[in-house]
């Protein structure tokens, strides 16, 4: 697995990895579809944040794999926290989706860029609905699915966070 290189970020920002708090078992842990707790911990990090950094609200992106990225796809979508740009990999929808919520979210300029696995056999129907939803909502989107990937990150990881980043910036 390639991982971001030290001088990813040089220039650009930075990357805050946030765990989620819902332990469940002695080395793992995780988001639910709804969490209100975790809306509400990234919400006080994202404050905690923005206090100690100078923060561009109006450059803040958000991504997880899985259920990190429902979690993503509910604070995006809902405006729990600024966002320009999601990158959920491997998704489902959260809870508190809808076309409302979407038409809001493309309002507020939200980009979306869902990464996919072709072979991931995880929440195959939320992934059509989303697909479905976005394009009726006509929210700015990329759907993007890579070949031979389960439910996993992209081998080539950064090249989609990249590529992910030019898009938001279009």
């Amino acid at each position: 697995q390639e991982a971001w290189s030290e001088d990813f970020f040089h220039n650009k920002g930075f990357a805050l990895f946030i765990q989620s708090s819902l332990h469940y078992d002695y080395n793992t842990f995780g988001w639910r579809k709804e969490d209100p707790k975790g809306r509400e911990e990234i919400k006080n990090t994202f404050n905690e944040v923005c206090k100690k950094y100078n923060i561009d609200e109006n450059q803040v992106f958000i991504s997880g794999i899985s259920a990190g990225a429902i979690m993503a796809l509910d604070i995006a979508i809902n405006n729990i926290i600024p966002i320009k740009g999601c990158i959920p990999i491997c998704t489902g929808i959260p809870v508190n989706f809808s076309k409302e919520s979407i038409i809001n979210a493309k309002k507020r300029r939200l980009k979306i860029y869902v990464i996919d696995g072709e072979k991931d056999t995880y929440f195959i129907e939320d992934r059509k609905i989303l697909r479905e939803y976005f394009t009726e909502t006509e929210v700015d989107f990329i759907y993007e699915s890579v070949k031979d990937m389960k439910h996993e990150y992209p081998r080539d990881f950064q090249s989609f966070i990249t590529k992910a980043l030019h898009f938001f910036e279009r």
